[in-house]
């Protein structure tokens, strides 16, 4: 089942240029963004057996062990300044904005004032 979850997600992510869905890694060497960000989409039974897609978001801070490894969800708050909402459960939520740009993806932290770039 895993691998057809992984199977869906690398075939949709490879559907078009204008989407968060897939791998992005940092594009420059810098020491102070996360090296990786994965989107994608899974299926999830709520509490009435309602069947749900979710948007999920892993990143990984400095390199791709356990520990350094955030797992969540991201949802768009505003359209307009590609601003997202994502969760990260215990650990924290964070406002960011997101912005694609031909297979280029920007993130904005904007409480650092700091842009970090990334390319599938």
């Amino acid at each position: 089942m895993k691998k057809l979850a992984i199977s869906a997600l690398l075939l949709l992510a490879g559907c078009g240029n204008e989407t968060l869905l897939g791998t992005w890694e940092l594009a420059e060497n810098d020491k102070n963004c996360p090296i990786e960000y994965t989107f994608g989409q899974e299926q999830q039974t709520d509490e009435n057996n309602k069947k749900m897609l979710v948007n999920v978001v892993e990143m990984y801070t400095t390199d791709k062990k356990k520990a350094n490894t955030y797992k969540g969800t991201y949802s768009l708050v505003d359209e307009d300044t590609d601003s997202y909402l994502l969760d990260y459960g215990d650990a924290f939520t964070v406002r960011q904005r997101l912005h694609l740009d031909d297979r280029t993806l920007r993130v904005y932290f904007e409480s650092a004032e700091k842009m970090c770039v990334y390319k599938k």
